[in-house]
């Protein structure tokens, strides 16, 4: 949707520029974010008590109750972070007056302006260890960040979402939209029930399906599919083997391994960016990250993100062959749209 040669040179809010600016010349029709819409790790740095809680012993740090002021102070600072971007921001708050959006969580966009190393909700919210993952601090920071995220991108909230039209498992908010007669969008929240071993449930998909068969008119022909995480590009099994053997292999080892920088380089040499070992599970991070609340080594490499990571390859592959069924029995193009 941007120029190739813009007029205005991308800087920090360049890009915003340039879309307003194109905006103005030929309309958009829609404004699609599919992740990193802003940026909320430092939640853990930013309120104290959360910083507190990275600093205690895992033991503690597992069991330790979510205090009521603490959710204030969560609270606090997903409503400050919206607010700063979509309502202060001066060009995309611009933006997002002038055209209707369609949003999703994920993870990694490079499409949306970056604040730091942040994502919506924090990184790889869902994607720990259960005890971490379920633990009250974790857990509750993780909700509370995604009801924001339903107010302000999504426009609803838990109690009413279901009359908006929003459908999935237990607490999960996909939602399906004709744009015209021969164009629909499927955004998934590939958030909110992910785990280690799942993007979604069982009940989100069928409940996917079958709105795609009631509610999508006979006069369609394009599906367009938001998804946060891409579901097609050049496999990592390779790099993800080598993180497995080094999450069994010695601490000390590994980490002269990392300190001596081999492993960046392996790493290089198998076309494994930085961002993307994040979204694998790798890459070792300051204090002020999430990632310090594991106990050890090896549980740094626990998020795992992305579709073609072995825990999701049979979910990818089931999804990936029933929306080539949907698309063969309705004559119906799929797109998938990713960040």
């Amino acid at each position: 949707p941007f120029a190739l040669r813009p007029t205005i040179p991308l800087s920090r809010s360049g890009l915003w520029e340039d879309v307003l600016a194109e905006h103005a010349r030929d309309p958009f029709h829609y404004l699609v974010g599919v992740g990193d819409q802003l940026y909320c790790d430092d939640v853990w740095s930013q309120v104290p008590e959360l910083a507190a809680w990275i600093k205690m012993k895992v033991e503690r740090r597992l069991d330790a109750p979510l205090a009521k002021s603490t959710r204030a102070g969560v609270a606090d600072f997903y409503f400050r972070r919206y607010l700063s971007a979509f309502a202060t921001g001066e060009r995309f708050a611009r933006a997002l007056k002038l055209m209707p959006t369609m949003m999703v969580l994920g993870e990694e966009s490079r499409s949306l302006p970056r604040e730091g190393n942040d994502h919506d909700l924090f990184d790889g919210a869902g994607s720990y260890p259960d005890e971490l993952r379920l633990s009250p601090v974790m857990n509750g920071v993780a909700q509370i960040g995604y009801n924001f995220y339903l107010l302000f991108q999504l426009h609803t909230n838990p109690e009413l979402s279901r009359s908006h039209g929003f459908f999935g498992g237990p607490g999960a908010h996909n939602f399906l939209a004709q744009l015209t007669p021969e164009v629909a969008v499927l955004g998934m929240d590939g958030r909110r029930e992910r785990t280690l071993d799942r993007v979604a449930s069982r009940e989100s998909y069928d409940a996917m399906f079958r709105a795609l068969e009631s509610r999508v008119p006979p006069t369609n022909r394009h599906l367009l599919a938001l998804l946060g995480v891409p579901i097609l590009y050049p496999r990592l099994t390779i790099a993800e083997g080598l993180l497995q053997s080094l999450d069994s292999a010695n601490r000390a080892s590994n980490g002269l391994l990392y300190r001596s920088g081999l492993f960046g380089s392996l790493m290089g040499s198998l076309g494994a960016q930085p961002e993307l070992l994040d979204d694998l599970g790798g890459g070792l991070t300051g204090e002020g990250d999430v990632r310090v609340c594991t106990s050890s080594f090896p549980r740094l490499f626990a998020p795992a993100d992305h579709w073609t990571t072995l825990r999701h390859s049979r979910e990818r592959e089931a999804f990936i062959k029933s929306l080539q069924n949907y698309a063969a029995a309705y004559s119906t193009r799929v797109t998938f749209v990713s960040g």
